[in-house]
């Protein structure tokens, strides 16, 4: 049951009039009052009720760390049963801010090039785990103009997504435009038609990394369960219905996925779409962040990523080579694992 839910639950079984509830939901999500006990316009008794069944503090997460770059702010946050995930502030030249949140303690996907795919997988995050991520940068200030789910975990094998998708759109609560959210997933396909139906104004991106089966299975395993193919078929109805842009995310790694065959490959798999929504598919070429201890992973040299992004465009592919935010704090695509066994941080 969500945080929210159980507030209307104690409102309700303690007979305390129905507009309590709208107070508290002002202080939650407008007021950002950190504790309930500064909800200074909720009577006493219902503040007691509220810390003696939700805990003396609103969000069920905690700040323990936050590791700052140029354009970057890392933070390491622990949970109410002691799990760590991570969030990543994101800021680019214009001065527009991106928050990168988790939707997992770890990860069940092993993709081969991933920090969090080798922690293992934990356990799924809550709705409010998901979405207090965000409010904790409400709390500290910070502007907030796009929210990617683009961090530790799968997010469409974690049902509790979608609730959170919820709750950040819905005006009574964050009121974020569903515009302004990008989910990225490997090709979970029930979960791609799941955004399709109900979340259509949600921005989808997709791991490639490899127009090969073969080869995919070995870089994102759970090709194996979800082919290429098949994904491709899913976003395709997700563009038809949508008409929105998907981003096809390619991660560049020498030796590996650059040949010419590869990036033929590509052009081939973006030529299948249909004609009428082609143009709707962008791919983000990716730079390699060193994550794991694998000597074969290395990062292509700039001179052939160029000569590869040169390429995809000639053959009229919109494409963008992606330069990484954070890879000098670990706070990059494919970096975060929540520092687990290098960290000791008591919960306070």
């Amino acid at each position: 049951m969500s945080r929210i839910s159980r507030v209307k639950s104690i409102i309700e079984r303690n007979n305390h009039p129905s507009y309590r509830f709208k107070q508290i939901q002002k202080n939650i999500y407008n007021g950002l009052t950190p504790t309930w006990n500064e909800m200074l316009d909720v009577p006493m008794g219902l503040r007691n009720s509220l810390n003696s069944e939700l805990g003396e503090k609103v969000s069920t997460i905690q700040s323990v760390q936050e590791i700052s770059s140029t354009q970057t702010i890392k933070t390491l946050m622990t949970l109410q049963d002691n799990a760590r995930i991570e969030a990543v502030l994101m800021k680019n030249r214009t001065g527009h801010q991106t928050i990168c949140i988790s939707s997992q303690v770890g990860c069940t996907l092993a993709c081969s090039f991933c920090a969090t795919g080798a922690m293992g997988f934990k356990r799924n995050l809550t709705q409010d785990e998901i979405t207090d991520q965000v409010h904790y940068f409400y709390q500290q200030k910070q502007k907030v103009d796009s929210i990617v789910f683009m961090g530790m975990g799968e997010p469409l094998l974690n049902p509790q997504v979608y609730k959170a998708l919820d709750t950040l759109t819905d005006p009574n609560y964050y009121g974020i435009s569903s515009r302004r959210i990008s989910v990225s997933t490997v090709g979970i396909i029930p979960g791609i038609v799941k955004i399709t139906e109900n979340f259509s104004s949600i921005n989808l991106a997709f791991s490639l990394h490899s127009p090969f089966d073969d080869q995919r299975s070995i870089l994102v395993p759970a090709n194996k369960t979800y082919p290429l193919v098949e994904c491709m078929e899913a976003i395709d109805e997700y563009v038809q219905k949508t008409k929105r842009k998907v981003f096809i995310s390619y991660l560049l790694l020498e030796g590996i996925n650059d040949s010419d065959e590869h990036i033929e490959g590509i052009k081939t798999l973006i030529r299948r779409r249909p004609d009428k929504i082609r143009y709707l598919y962008h791919i983000n070429l990716l730079q390699y962040n060193p994550a794991v201890d694998d000597p074969k992973l290395k990062r292509l040299g700039l001179a052939k990523s160029q000569h590869i992004l040169k390429s995809l465009k000639r053959a009229n592919i919109p494409t963008t080579l992606r330069y990484s935010y954070g890879d000098d704090i670990d706070a990059a695509c494919g970096q975060l694992s929540a520092e687990y066994e290098k960290i000791n941080i008591p919960r306070t």
